[in-house]
């Protein structure tokens, strides 16, 4: 593989990746992977991996047509189009918020517009590409993370991965340092988290035993109870995707065993406390369970 060609694999791997974290941000999706109070590193990286991508990709382009202007002995265009800002266009497009069906296409487009180019700077006398012994081994490797981005579809966690990670009753500690906020929340607009946090770490009760609860969330038929109650889950995400684990409420509601697990559900009722395996779990009466769509954001973010 020639060596400028090499370079410019890597250079637009690297741009791919930039283009692919600003496809997410601006989609939305971004946040089914890390909590939004971390977008701000993903800015600095798409910025950086930008960078890169300029930093090696200008070269390439610029001396080689100046190399050009030169041996046919013509002055540089000053006109000449800037092949960098090009190739930038699957980022910009990105950025614009247009759907991946446009981006992949631009992108693979300067791709072959760049390798179209980079192969008429390489061409010996008679006219052969000049090419020298480069393994594309580590290009494969650079390229698995962008690969792996593109066809695995952006997804959040469903009740599946319960059979791994399980429901937790209760919330880190950290999350209980904050349950000061959460007690000026109206009930009515207390998420599944609030409520869990109100429950472990306040010590007097009465306030808020009793007092109407209106929540969504996932439904997911836990073993420890009974066969007339589910839990109303959602997914806490403290870092990224990688920490998630799934919080829920217990609800009794006499037609539970009709609710298919993973399907969305508005609970309204009034909040009591049950106890499982030593644990105090907020539990909902449950007045009406209705099935609504999932949320555009699913997780909750302490």
């Amino acid at each position: 593989m020639n060596k400028s060609i090499y370079r410019f694999a890597q250079c637009m791997i690297v741009l791919g990746l930039a283009t692919y974290l600003a496809e997410k941000w601006i989609s939305g999706r971004l946040s089914f992977y890390i909590n939004p109070r971390f977008v701000v590193f993903t800015w600095i990286g798409i910025i950086g991996l930008a960078i890169m991508a300029v930093i090696g990709l200008n070269p390439l382009f610029a001396e080689k047509q100046s190399l050009i202007d030169s041996q046919n002995k013509t002055e540089p265009k000053k006109q000449k189009t800037n092949m960098v800002v090009v190739f930038l266009l699957p980022l910009i497009v990105a950025f614009l918020g247009l759907s991946a069906t446009v981006i992949l296409p631009m992108y693979f487009l300067v791709i072959v517009i760049g390798l179209t180019r980079l192969t008429k700077f390489h061409t010996d006398q008679n006219g052969q590409p000049q090419l020298s012994e480069i393994s594309g081994a580590a290009l494969i490797l650079l390229a698995i993370p962008l690969i792996l981005g593109v066809i695995v579809p952006a997804r959040p966690l469903s009740t599946s991965s319960l059979n791994t990670r399980g429901m937790s009753l209760s919330a880190p500690v950290s999350i209980g340092q904050q349950s000061i906020q959460t007690m000026e929340i109206a009930p009515d607009d207390r998420t599944v988290l609030d409520w869990i946090k109100i429950i472990n770490y306040e010590q007097d009760l009465s306030p808020y035993l009793g007092k109407s609860a209106n929540v969504i969330g996932f439904v997911y038929h836990d073993p420890r109870l009974k066969t007339d109650q589910f839990m109303v889950g959602r997914f806490v995400i403290t870092c990224c995707a990688a920490d998630a684990f799934a919080i829920g409420m217990a609800v009794d509601w006499p037609d539970s065993a009709n609710l298919v697990d993973n399907s969305w559900v508005n609970v309204k009722g009034t909040v009591d406390v049950l106890t499982i395996d030593g644990q105090k779990v907020p539990v909902i009466h449950a007045q009406a369970v209705n099935p609504i769509q999932a949320p555009e954001q699913p997780y909750l973010y302490p």
